[in-house]
């Protein structure tokens, strides 16, 4: 028996896990007992990850057309054929799109991005649903400054006050859903935001409608109760820069007692943290939530407080790292623009070749 150290490769929450396998083949996992995420705990996906290969018809061999009919080659061969029939796309100027799933690892999103721009010399590379979190990560870093999360989600298990905004956390995100669950339970206040009577709903003390289409105007009063309020957590001295500015664009918000209650719940808490989770939404309402979660998490004291967390979870398990090594149509490998100069050439030296953008 085999024992390989992984990450779980379902959501964005990361568990490690250990795969056991007889003869190469996944015969069963392990928790890893002292992986900061998953600490010997796995939801149902991760403990039945072995059998993914096995799941529903899938190919065990490369294939090729040969007379109209797919038949099994050896790898070599499948390679060659694939190499040839790209190269000759390119020969001809046609356009050649690469989708790089945001399940792989931060090395293969890289090679996608380098076969993409280099070999094929194709600007058009994308990863699916990367224009929702690119929206999401944009909407938290003009109130922050900071395109990702803060904290863990052990602050998450140690909050007093939680405010999720979720499509259905405990599908998505289960390892999250079990932090918020564990929270509670010790007598955490949870605050729900989401389009679904949930399970989650279910658990909240409070729980609002994000309705379809205006799912920002859910979060406004929320926001605008926590300025009310006083905000900005308890012992904090100095203002954040433009708070004043949204609560003088909030001051016609209409505020109703539930949404002060949640706020003073947020405001009053030693340990708050606010948790944005996968919800069904154009991309362009994603960011107005996302810009609302931040300025709730800013309007509460969450930036630079310990044991304070403001995360943002994505709906695929490396979705982040996609990103980061340049699986979009406008930035290089690092977020970087296209038209540096200095990181194209750097790039090109390193690829052998010119680098498309």
């Amino acid at each position: 028996m085999r024992s390989v150290l992984t990450s779980c490769p379902f959501c964005a929450c990361g568990c490690g896990l250990y795969v056991n396998a007889r003869d190469g083949v996944p015969v069963g996992v392990a928790a890893s007992q002292h992986h900061p995420v998953s600490q010997g705990r796995l939801c149902a996906r991760g403990w039945s990850t072995h059998a993914a290969a096995a799941w529903g018809p899938r190919l065990t061999r490369p294939q090729v057309r040969r007379d109209g009919a797919l038949r099994d080659v050896d790898w070599s061969e499948a390679l060659d054929e694939a190499a040839r029939r790209l190269d000759d796309l390119k020969r001809r100027d046609l356009p050649v799109g690469v989708i790089a799933s945001p399940r792989l690892t931060n090395e293969e999103s890289y090679l996608a991005v380098r076969l993409a721009r280099g070999a094929l010399a194709s600007p058009h590379i994308d990863a699916p649903q990367r224009a929702d979190l690119a929206e999401v990560l944009a909407g938290i870093a003009e109130v922050t400054g900071m395109a990702g999360s803060i904290g863990t989600l052990e602050d998450v298990e140690t909050s007093d006050a939680i405010l999720l905004v979720e499509g259905n956390l405990a599908s998505s995100h289960p390892r999250a859903a079990s932090a918020v669950t564990r929270a509670v339970a010790a007598g955490a206040k949870l605050v729900s935001c989401g389009q679904l009577p949930t399970q989650m709903a279910r658990l909240s003390g409070l729980a609002f409608e994000l309705r379809p289409g205006a799912e920002a105007d859910a979060l406004a009063p929320l926001v605008a109760a926590a300025l009310e309020a006083g905000g900005l957590g308890r012992g904090r001295r100095q203002l954040p820069p433009g708070i004043e500015e949204l609560r003088a664009s909030l001051a016609d918000v209409e505020i109703g007692e539930e949404e002060r209650e949640a706020a003073r719940w947020l405001t009053e808490a030693n340990r708050p943290s606010v948790i944005m989770a996968p919800f069904a939404a154009t991309p362009a309402s994603v960011r107005r939530v996302a810009l609302a979660v931040a300025d709730l998490a800013a309007a509460v004291g969450i930036p630079g407080r310990p044991g304070a967390a403001l995360l943002v979870l994505p709906t695929r398990s490396n979705a982040r790292g996609s990103l980061d090594m340049g699986v979009v149509p406008d930035a290089l490998p690092g977020l970087g623009r296209l038209d540096d100069a200095e990181l194209r050439a750097r790039l090109a030296a390193a690829w052998g070749g010119r680098v498309a953008a």
